[in-house]
């Protein structure tokens, strides 16, 4: 069953500024040491925080609000930082290291290593001020559906699919953002992330797997596919994919499923157990079960191999309802 999952943007970072931190009695060499000891961390020159990371989003988000009183008029954050203050995603590969910047124009962007300014057509429905200047929801996907590669397009795009519970006006949304950008370099590639991107999917590990299936080429999978038993009017499992004319799911395991902690608020060890015991269920009923975790990704043909054994398989089972 799909669950609608609100966007829940980063954390406003506590930032210290120098200036602040002299009226307060610190001289600039107790900042300095206490940024050599890690107590402090500079996000830009004369901003600090007090919290140090490692974590890249965290230390862009702070980047972000550190930079945004020195925005010039007219410039919004954009692409990947964009998507990454609307909660779209944290994962390092997919925001980088640079802040993305848009600016109205048709030329004039740069790149300077932390910083990228892009020069692009802005109306007044491709920006929002909440919570810093940056581009609207719709208008992101489509900027980071341009320029990311199709895996890590389609993992934003999904993600804000399943934020809504009328996630066909998001997608039309992008669309009608997509037409108005008509020319622009990367729009065939952003519609074709439109077009493929479902609100099904529940993570990022579930998109990059439709994407890898999809440019293997085997059949397109329905998401959050419902089984049913005959025999049991009380029994009724999701699986994270599923073709049914081959009797195959595939379901993918993150990691923080079974952790402490976990989205289900239960112990890791019964939420194993009573996952095992919905795949028992599921094989008695002659489904073939695929489990995929992240390592997995690494080799999309082994993953493949995998389905179309089970495929083989399944077929060779009389058709079941359900």
């Amino acid at each position: 069953m799909r669950t609608v999952q609100p966007l829940e943007p980063p954390a406003v970072p506590r930032l210290l500024r120098l200036r602040t931190m002299e009226l307060e009695g610190r001289t600039p060499a107790d900042v300095a040491r206490a940024a050599k000891a890690g107590r402090l961390q500079r996000v830009i020159r004369g901003t600090y925080v007090e919290e140090p990371t490692s974590d890249a989003a965290s230390r862009l988000v702070a980047r972000a609000y550190a930079s945004a009183p020195r925005l010039l008029p007219g410039m919004v954050f954009s692409h990947t930082t964009a998507a990454m203050l609307h909660g779209l995603t944290r994962d390092e590969r997919i925001v980088g290291t640079a802040l993305h910047i848009s600016r109205p124009g048709a030329d004039g962007g740069w790149s300077r290593g932390d910083r990228e300014v892009h020069a692009t057509r802005l109306g007044p429905d491709d920006v929002t001020a909440d919570p810093l200047p940056m581009t609207a929801l719709a208008r992101t996907v489509v900027d980071c559906a341009r320029t990311l590669p199709f895996d890590q397009a389609v993992t934003v795009a999904d993600r804000a699919l399943r934020s809504d519970r009328r996630p066909e006006e998001i997608r039309l949304a992008m669309a009608r953002v997509a037409e108005r950008l008509r020319g622009c370099k990367g729009i065939e590639r952003a519609r074709r992330v439109i077009a493929f991107a479902d609100p099904g999917a529940a993570n990022g590990g579930e998109s990059a797997v439709r994407v890898a299936l999809h440019v293997l080429g085997l059949p397109a999978p329905i998401v959050q596919y419902r089984v049913t038993d005959p025999s049991d009017p009380y029994f009724e499992a999701f699986a994270d994919l599923g073709w049914p004319d081959m009797r195959t799911l595939l379901e993918f395991d993150g990691v923080v499923k079974y952790r402490a902690g976990n989205p289900s608020g239960r112990p890791g060890h019964e939420v194993l157990v009573a996952e095992k015991r919905r795949e028992d269920r599921l094989r008695a009923l002659g489904w073939q079960v695929v489990r995929v975790v992240w390592a997995d990704l690494r080799r999309p043909d082994r993953i493949a191999a995998q389905l179309r054994q089970a495929f083989a398989r399944g077929t060779r089972w009389p058709r079941l309802q359900g």
